[in-house]
């Protein structure tokens, strides 16, 4: 990794060209030294909500391809490329990423974590137990602010 660090501080790295995967994708220093030829296919945003991006791949390239996005990875990322499961890559040590094979068409970030899920429920049964609580007493008999 200090080999990668050396060649991104270096001025003349083209950091709009090239993504640096740490610990992510199976990729050397030794990859770096010269940047590839820009890609033949092209990605579009085709839809984005809350929790999932879906990005359509148009042309086609010959050799696998690095899709990177401008979005947070988090641990509980999943990517499918035309609906197949496949690693969800961590680029410039915070981005989202895939290796995209020849010839695909389609590659679906979304996010899945039953801790956000579980967090959210309990935030709901609380705010629900608080509501209760302030107005559950205003609703019983004798209650003087009853009116």
């Amino acid at each position: 990794e200090d080999q990668v660090t050396g060649v991104v501080l270096n001025p003349q790295f083209p950091v709009l060209e090239v993504a640096v995967y740490g610990d992510s994708a199976p990729v050397s220093p030794d990859s770096l030294s010269q940047v590839p030829p820009p890609a033949t296919a092209t990605a579009r945003v085709a839809a984005w909500e809350p929790g999932r991006i879906t990005i359509a791949i148009e042309g086609r390239d010959e050799r696998p391809l690095y899709l990177v996005v401008g979005e947070n990875w988090y641990k509980d990322c999943r990517t499918a490329i035309d609906g197949t499961a496949a690693p969800t890559l961590r680029a410039q040590h915070t981005l989202l990423s895939a290796l995209v094979p020849p010839g695909a068409r389609q590659v679906t970030f979304s996010f899945v974590s039953p801790e956000y899920n579980r967090g959210k429920m309990i935030s709901l049964i609380a705010l629900s137990l608080i509501v209760a609580l302030l107005v559950v007493p205003k609703l019983r008999p004798g209650n003087p602010s009853r009116g």
